[in-house]
């Protein structure tokens, strides 16, 4: 049918959105190396050095010693409006850097900045094609809050057709958020784990969504309130909101209905 050709899409294009994205990380935490070698008081002018006038700047002078010579104006048009950090305080920071002056760390700096843009556009891209594909699905899991057309995606493009499933507890099972109980013998465990033996883009699509929804849910937002009184921790409730996303997730798509 239609829906699943368009299913089967989402799948395709959420998968590897996911792996770009983790390309994407891996390119952060190398910048952040290369930095904490070639100029580490960068990372302490900007709170986030991967885009904006941080990026900016580096993208021009690879170097502190370079951005030691630039002329303030220049470094002053480089910085956007609502940013702490002014020309005079980076240039400051170049002349006095500790860093190691090295040709092939500014030459690595240089390269992964270029990765780093090439990969934000192609997820953009990506972004683009999988809200198209959303929209022509038309779901109503779009109207549980917490949930966007990139999580939208993942979630419709994983489950599929939802007559699979014979009821929320077998979607559960599909999202490797059941228990795994372990015994042996007259052992039996108690420190009970998720089995984590389902969609490994699902779950982590149901964790995206239940960090926030609890927030602007007011009825998410009671159930972690009550979690919260029973002295269950953060990452504990956000487990159980997960839970109840699934059964939410179930029967919107059963039932054709909305939030």
């Amino acid at each position: 049918t239609i829906t699943s050709y368009h299913t089967e899409g989402l799948k395709s294009l959420s998968r590897e959105r996911f792996c770009l994205v983790e390309d994407l990380r891996k390119v952060k935490l190398s910048i952040y190396r290369v930095l904490t070698q070639l100029f580490p008081e960068y990372l302490k002018l900007f709170s986030n050095v991967y885009q904006g006038s941080a990026l900016n700047i580096l993208e021009l002078y690879n170097s502190p010693k370079k951005l030691s010579k630039a002329h303030l104006n220049t470094i002053a048009s480089l910085i956007h409006g609502g940013c702490k950090t002014s020309a005079d305080d980076v240039i400051k920071a170049a002349k006095n850097s500790i860093g190691i002056d090295s040709d092939i760390l500014s030459f690595q700096l240089t390269q992964l900045i270029k990765r780093l843009k090439s990969l934000n556009s192609e997820i953009h891209e990506y972004d683009s094609m999988i809200k198209s594909y959303v929209d022509k699905i038309n779901s109503n899991i779009l109207t549980i809050p917490g949930i966007g057309y990139t999580t939208a995606g993942i979630i419709l493009g994983e489950i599929g057709d939802i007559s699979r499933f014979q009821g929320p507890d077998k979607l559960t099972s599909f999202c490797g958020l059941d228990i795994e109980v372990y015994e042996s013998g007259k052992f039996k465990a108690t420190n009970h784990k998720i089995s984590k033996k389902g969609s490994k883009y699902l779950r982590y699509a149901l964790w995206q969504v239940a960090k926030v929804c609890w927030i602007y849910d007011p009825i998410f937002n009671k159930y972690y309130l009550k979690k919260k009184s029973e002295n269950k921790h953060h990452f504990v409730i956000l487990g159980h909101i997960e839970k109840k996303l699934v059964r939410v997730i179930y029967s919107i798509l059963k039932n054709n209905t909305k939030y």
